[in-house]
């Protein structure tokens, strides 16, 4: 007997249109590493989720930073990319970042409110949302949400939103694959998770 998997139409109770996730790799960081890098395949993905548990720093005082990987390479020029996030630590009202030019997406900090700390408890979990780019003005862009314990022993929380706005996504074809790492040192450990969602 033959069954045949199908993906359901399924749909909330709205009627809106519910879309699946696929993980499409999984890497567990057991002993210091300078960087981790995920593969994105070519098809039939538009957009992806990365989630990333319990990511935790060697050094003290640093933050956690992107870039995507295109034609082979990974774009480093001091204009390549922009970024904003809001960091909210406890018992403060929160205060908005930003860099309009930079060689990478800073996806933590706040005057040391949520920066990743050498702490045994310094820890924060992420929630990323990877949009590629589609056509020849569009620039791939990442949405991101995070919580965790900060290097001055506070809970801490961090959402924001970075571009790569070096060149369009019609220009270099698509992106290959997206690399993360601290600002200084290594990375201590983590699980980090791709998923494919449409």
């Amino acid at each position: 007997m033959t069954i045949r998997h199908q993906n359901p139409d399924l749909r909330d109770a709205s009627g809106n249109r519910i879309v699946p996730r696929v993980l499409l790799e999984t890497q567990t960081v057991v002993s210091p590493t300078g960087t981790v890098t995920l593969t994105l395949p070519a098809t039939p993905y538009n957009r992806f989720q990365i989630e990333i548990d319990q990511l935790s720093s060697v050094a003290n005082n640093v933050d956690l930073q992107s870039r995507i990987g295109v034609n082979g390479t990974f774009p480093v020029g001091a204009s390549d990319y922009t970024w904003l996030y809001q960091a909210h630590a406890a018992n403060d009202n929160g205060s908005l970042y930003e860099d309009i030019s930079d060689d990478s997406i800073i996806m933590s900090g706040g005057s040391g409110n949520a920066n990743f700390g050498s702490a045994s408890n310094s820890t924060f979990n992420y929630s990323c949302w990877l949009y590629p780019g589609t056509d020849a003005t569009d620039f791939p862009r990442i949405g991101f949400e995070a919580a965790g314990w900060s290097d001055t022993s506070v809970l801490a929380r961090i959402d924001g939103f970075g571009m790569y706005k070096g060149q369009t996504t019609l220009q270099f074809g698509r992106i290959e694959n997206i690399t993360f790492s601290m600002t200084s040192d290594n990375i201590e450990r983590g699980t980090f998770r791709l998923y494919g969602t449409e």
